[in-house]
């Protein structure tokens, strides 16, 4: 994949803000420093990095895609009160899904897990 000045930073972008950010909130942190950079080329630059599995994609039910920079598995929480995503520092166990997959007929080519519940910040704010 060829990289342009505005895929890397969009890239640098997704790998610096932990917040699994949307489209949205990537065009609005360049916009001060990228300021011809559209959000139509963050969508497409954010598709082009996803399925060449740069970063992840997460749809996580909202109808909003959010991305990740870290590509290694992994497990996310959703607060049901502020909406954040955060990373779930737990070793993923593949293997049982794999082996069950496979009994079935299918080849895992990736997956999901994510928990919903409330963040410290709201639950100490409740």
């Amino acid at each position: 994949m060829k990289y342009s000045k505005q895929r890397e930073m969009v890239l640098q972008a997704v790998r610096e803000n932990r917040v699994h950010p949307t489209a949205e909130y990537i065009y609005s942190y360049l916009k001060p420093v990228l300021p011809t950079i559209s959000l139509a080329t963050v969508y497409r630059n954010l598709n082009q990095l996803s399925e060449a599995g740069v970063i992840t994609r997460l749809s996580l039910g909202d109808g909003v895609d959010r991305f990740d920079g870290n590509i290694t598995p992994h497990y996310h929480m959703i607060c049901s009160c502020c909406h954040s995503v955060i990373d779930i520092p737990a070793e993923v166990s593949v293997s049982l899904d794999q082996a069950d997959a496979q009994q079935r007929g299918y080849e895992v080519k990736g997956y999901e897990v994510s928990f919903s519940g409330v963040c410290p910040n709201c639950k100490q704010s409740s």
